[in-house]
């Protein structure tokens, strides 16, 4: 097999791919999906302090902006990141942290300038990056102490059938790289509850045709939405 890719590799990777990442037909697709499908499922609204995991460029987080009253973009890639400040040129509400949450205490130095490192977010998501995640259970526990009491938790990402489906998403030079080949529905679900939160649901958000890399020419994906409570 290909050799493993260190996590200094992967975030090279990302910020090699960040220019070019916003021009990504699948990617412009995907996101249009979920900026139409999040704020009705996830309840956003004008006072609401978010986090979003995983921003990436920021493509999803300009679109979800507008509509809440400030988004924290939280990303591990430099290159992402500097696209991300571009679009948060045009967004007074957009912030940004380089950072990958691990444990509670990380984004002190942003309390000034967002309310949801003051007080608590009321809602952190993270879209098409929890599959990157090899740790997903860990992650989701740091960012209960990121949000207030019954605040929001939500991960949107694919679904996987743990099989060639799920495998035929990324490419086979990408694999060293994904923790998990999308998720069966329910995994994400119980990780929410084994981290402590409340009230966990999940549903499938849209489908969407994919080109795929197994052989066959495409295929459709479901992205599946795991959202839960912390505890009040």
């Amino acid at each position: 097999g290909a050799p493993m890719e260190s996590e200094q590799d992967k975030y090279d990777r990302f910020d090699r791919e960040a220019a070019e990442w916003d021009s990504k037909p699948f990617i412009i697709e995907w996101t249009a999906l979920a900026a139409k499908g999040l704020p009705g499922a996830l309840g956003m609204h004008p006072e609401m302090s978010c986090m979003e995991l995983g921003c990436g460029t920021g493509l999803l987080t300009k679109d979800i902006a507008p509509q809440v009253h400030e988004v924290l973009g939280v990303d591990s890639s430099e290159g992402m990141m500097r696209e991300f400040a571009r679009k948060a040129e045009k967004h007074a509400n957009m912030h940004t942290a380089c950072k990958l949450i691990t444990c509670p205490g990380q984004l002190d130095e942003h309390s000034a300038a967002v309310r949801g490192v003051r007080e608590g977010f009321d809602l952190i998501y993270s879209n098409l990056t929890f599959h990157h995640i090899p740790e997903p259970l860990e992650v989701l526990k740091a960012l209960r102490h990121y949000l207030k009491p019954g605040g929001t938790v939500a991960v949107l990402d694919f679904e996987g059938d743990g099989g060639e489906h799920g495998q035929s998403f990324h490419p086979e030079f990408k694999w060293p790289n994904v923790a998990f080949h999308g998720f069966l529905p329910g995994q994400l679900a119980a990780w929410m509850k084994e981290a402590g939160y409340e009230s966990v649901e999940e549903q499938r958000l849209f489908a969407i045709e994919k080109s795929t890399f197994n052989g066959t020419s495409s295929a459709t994906f479901h992205g599946l939405l795991a959202t839960a409570k912390a505890p009040q």
